[in-house]
């Protein structure tokens, strides 16, 4: 790293508490519309809530979602976009992100983990300076 040069790096990490096994596209397409329109509003809103508290936008960030299940069953990550999309709606809504397509930010592919005690998912947002 050139002398002088300091690279910082601006971020933060949210705890959304709430269980992400029903959001997979194989339960999702299942849902009555209203129902649908229902949980997104419901993910939604908790991921804005919770970064609106952070008060602060990020430039063109990396954006990496954790998703915790109570089980260890093997799944597909392609069918919990809908996890993706309430997050980033709800990050979008907070002004933590300028928007969510992919000029704006670098999302990352999902992750999957296990807690059976606490399912949850987590996000966290890096910018580099």
């Amino acid at each position: 790293m050139p002398q002088g040069h300091v690279n910082r790096e601006a971020g933060m990490r949210l705890v959304i508490p709430l269980d992400p096994t029903g959001l997979s596209m194989n339960r999702w397409n299942n849902l009555h519309w209203a129902k649908k329109a229902k949980i997104k509003k419901e993910w939604t809103d908790y991921v804005f809530w919770k970064a609106k508290e952070k008060r602060t936008t990020l430039e063109k960030p990396t954006v990496k979602i954790t998703c915790y299940f109570r089980t260890k069953h093997k799944r597909d990550k392609d069918n919990f976009a809908v996890v993706a999309k309430c997050c980033l709606d709800g990050l979008t809504k907070a002004g933590v992100i300028v928007d969510d397509n992919s000029t704006e930010i670098d999302l990352q592919p999902l992750e999957f983990d296990y807690s059976k005690d606490k399912p949850r998912v987590e996000i966290e947002i890096r910018e580099v300076k």
